[in-house]
């Protein structure tokens, strides 16, 4: 084993390289802990986001069970196992929910006497967790969530003017010290490392099939389509039922929910190469970017829409149950043949590499199993959880 150099970064410029990610408050924790302990950030970032996430689904009406499934599924995605170690793209990621939680909250509450320090910190964590490319997807998305919660509710725009704005402008101003190494990493030293179709990159689109059936391609780092996707898009069948009946609770009571699913479903769309809208990753910015690393607010979002799908489950009669549930049995046996066919066009590598075939038969039966027992499971909680004992 190689011994650990917790001094190993003297005398490099680490403020402008962005993998230490130095000015990060989680990171500041390496100054107390001892280096075997380090691990510890990495799962600390990870708790944080599923805090939060739990937090905007209680927020968005979820209510207690809500949010702790929300909470819970952002423990059941591949992003996070994924990356979690790369605390550059991790710590990023998991400052999001946190900078939605605060500007969702700074709007219903104008009287939240720490909205402004909130926001702020939010802001500076996600401009600060490490690599650029979350970062500004992070904040992309954060200010057209803002954008569209203001066109749907004309009366936000004062209070988003005194209030959000400024305190996110100014927590943008104390990363200041990152935007010079930013703007060399983009215009300068990524250049000769990036390929020119850096930012049409996307995913198989054969890879939402691992929402269903998730490791039908095989275990993470190793997939039928190499390390490159890792299993980044695989995510329990329950949560992917949960998250469809969530969004049938998208409308005009939920604009705060519209708000963050409308951008993040083009950033889907973006990562599995819809035509036209992957054209996007052609512009001089970002082209230069790994738009990819963006999905790790995709499953966020899906997170949260598991737990909103939850209280509906809970408030609805089961006589509204029929559509969502069609959609879901069509979905599964949609992505059923997809993977099916994938898998086949794949037959000569996993007749070279027999260990793949329990996995593949592993993925389809839980997967299956999975969206059978959700469709049971959905008349068991309508006599058993009530609208009462879930408060939103």
């Amino acid at each position: 084993a190689l011994p650990i150099y917790p001094h190993q970064g003297l005398g490099q410029p680490q403020l402008a390289n962005y993998v230490p990610a130095v000015l990060f408050p989680i990171n500041w924790l390496t100054v107390i802990l001892p280096p075997a302990w380090w691990d510890l950030i990495y799962l600390l970032d990870w708790f944080l986001a599923a805090y939060f996430v739990s937090l905007i689904c209680r927020m968005f009406g979820a209510g207690r069970w809500g949010a702790i499934v929300g909470g819970a599924a952002m423990f059941a995605g591949g992003f996070f196992p994924a990356y979690l170690e790369i605390r550059s793209i991790v710590g990023t990621v998991a400052s999001f929910p946190a900078l939605i939680y605060a500007i969702e909250r700074a709007l219903r509450q104008p009287g939240w006497k720490w909205q402004s320090v909130f926001v702020g910190a939010a802001t500076y964590a996600l401009a600060t967790g490490g690599h650029p490319s979350p970062a500004l997807f992070g904040l992309a998305l954060a200010m057209a969530f803002l954008a569209i919660r203001i066109a749907a509710s004309p009366g936000l725009f004062r209070p988003a003017l005194r209030r959000v704005l400024p305190a996110m402008v100014c927590g943008g101003l104390l990363a200041a010290p990152l935007l010079l190494p930013f703007a060399d990493h983009m215009f300068r030293g990524s250049v000769p490392i990036h390929t020119p179709d850096r930012g049409l990159e996307h995913f198989p689109w054969q890879g939402l099939a691992l929402t269903v059936f998730p490791f039908l391609y095989g275990p993470m780092n190793f997939t039928v389509w190499g390390p490159l996707h890792a299993g980044l898009t695989w995510v329990p069948a329950s949560v992917t039922c949960l998250g469809f009946f969530g969004l049938f609770e998208l409308g005009k009571k939920k604009r705060a929910l519209v708000a963050l699913v409308v951008p993040v479903l083009l950033v889907a769309a973006k990562n599995f190469g819809v035509p036209f809208i992957n054209d996007i990753g052609r512009l001089p910015l970002l082209r230069e970017l790994t738009i990819m690393y963006s999905v790790g607010f995709v499953w966020m979002t899906l997170a949260i829409l598991a737990g909103v799908g939850l209280s509906r489950i809970a408030a609805r009669p089961l006589r509204q149950w029929g559509v969502p549930l069609l959609v879901w049995l069509t979905y599964v046996g949609v992505m059923l043949s997809v993977g099916a066919s994938t898998v086949h066009e794949a037959l000569p590598l996993l007749q070279r590499e027999p260990w793949r075939f329990p996995h593949y038969n592993a993925a389809v039966a839980s997967g299956l199993f999975w969206a059978i027992g959700d469709r049971k499971s959905t008349r068991l909680n309508s006599s058993h959880v009530s609208e009462s004992r879930m408060p939103s």
